[in-house]
């Protein structure tokens, strides 16, 4: 498994934010976190990339596994793209229980 440390390439400090670097795969058979590739964190989604969709349940997918308000996240780049860059909001304190929650969601995968 994957140790915190790798975390520094889609994992960064923005002020008091998180910014989490992810690639959003829409129309997956079932939702759930698939590793780290690339320098950014994989994720698979069950909605279509259409009128917003796909970004709405990349949001709950990690909200769910962080136990955040998705309002606490939100897109700043990559809103068209299946790359993106999510912010979390206050959350840079936590950033090492972060990643170690996100590394432990990957490893769960079937």
């Amino acid at each position: 498994m994957a140790t915190v440390s790798a975390a520094d390439d889609w994992l960064r400090i923005a002020d008091q934010d998180l910014v989490v670097l992810v690639r959003v795969q829409p129309r997956a058979s079932r939702a759930r976190f698939d590793g780290i590739a690339s320098g950014r964190l994989q994720l698979r989604v069950t909605a279509p990339p259409v009128e917003g969709g796909a970004n709405r349940a990349a949001i709950e997918l990690l909200a769910a596994a962080l136990d955040l308000a998705r309002s606490r996240i939100t897109i700043l780049r990559g809103e068209h793209a299946r790359n993106k860059d999510l912010r979390i909001a206050g959350a840079a304190a936590a950033r090492d229980s972060i990643a170690t929650a996100l590394l432990e969601a990957c490893a769960k995968k079937p």
